[in-house]
C-alpha cells in the first residue's frame, strides 16, 4: 500500500509539473501576445502622426507651387507693364525729336527774320508784322523747350519705373529659385521620407499581426 501511495504520489507530482509548465507557457505567451499589442498600438499611432505629417507635407507642398506659379504670373505681368513702358518711351522720343526739329525751325526762322529786317527798309506795317512775328515765333520757342522739358522728364520717369520693375523681377525670379531649390526640394524629400517610414511600419504592422493571431492559435 505504502508502495502504490508513493508512486502515485510521484506520478502527481509530476503531472502538477507538466501542468505547472503549461500555465507558465501560456502565461508567457498571453504577456508576449500583449506586448506584441501595445507594440502594435505604438506602431498604429506612429502612422498616424505620420500620415498627419504627410497631409500638412501635402499642403505646404501646394502652397509653395502655388507661390512659385503666382511669382511666375507677376513676372509676366511685369513684362507685360515694361512692354508697355517702352511703348510710351518711345512716343515720347519721337515727340521730344518733333520739338527739337521744330525748334531748329523756328530758329533758323527767327534768324532768317531778324537779317531780313535789318537789311529790309519797307513800310512800318511790314516791320511791324515782322516784328510779331518773331514774337510769335519766340513764343512757340519757349512753349517748346517747355514741352521738351516736360518730355525729358517724363522719358527719365518711364526710365525709372522700368528699372523698379527689372529689380522686381529679379527679385521674383530668386524666389523662385529659393523655392525650387531649398523650401520645395526639402518638403519633397520629407514627403518621401514619411512615405517609406509608413510603408516600413505598415508592413511591421502586418509582420506583428500575423505573430499575434500564430501565439492565439498557440494559447
Amino acid at each position: 500500500m505504502g508502495l502504490f501511495e508513493n508512486k502515485r504520489l510521484r506520478e502527481l507530482e509530476k503531472e502538477n509539473e507538466e501542468l505547472l509548465f503549461k500555465i507558465n507557457s501560456i502565461s508567457e505567451k498571453e504577456e508576449n501576445v500583449r506586448n506584441l499589442n501595445d507594440v502594435l498600438k505604438k506602431m498604429r499611432m506612429e502612422v498616424a502622426e505620420l500620415n498627419e505629417r504627410k497631409l500638412t507635407l501635402s499642403s505646404e507642398i501646394e502652397s509653395l507651387r502655388e507661390q512659385r506659379l503666382q511669382a511666375k504670373s507677376d513676372i509676366e505681368g511685369f513684362n507685360k507693364e515694361i512692354l508697355n513702358l517702352r511703348h510710351l518711351k518711345l512716343e515720347e522720343q519721337n515727340t521730344l525729336l518733333e520739338y527739337s526739329s521744330r525748334i531748329d525751325k523756328i530758329k533758323n526762322q527767327i534768324s532768317n527774320d531778324e537779317s531780313l529786317k535789318s537789311i529790309d527798309r519797307n513800310s512800318e506795317n511790314e516791320a511791324i508784322d515782322n516784328k510779331k512775328e518773331i514774337e510769335a515765333l519766340r513764343q512757340e520757342y519757349d512753349d517748346l523747350r517747355d514741352k521738351i522739358f516736360a518730355a525729358e522728364e517724363r522719358i527719365e520717369e518711364l526710365n525709372s519705373l522700368e528699372d523698379e520693375l527689372i529689380e522686381r523681377i529679379d527679385d521674383k525670379k530668386k524666389e523662385i529659385e529659393t523655392l525650387n531649390n531649398n523650401q520645395l526640394k526639402k518638403s519633397y524629400q520629407e514627403a518621401s521620407n514619411v512615405e517609406e517610414n509608413i510603408t516600413r511600419l505598415t508592413n511591421e504592422q502586418n509582420r506583428v499581426l500575423d505573430e499575434i493571431h500564430n501565439k492565439e492559435k498557440e494559447i
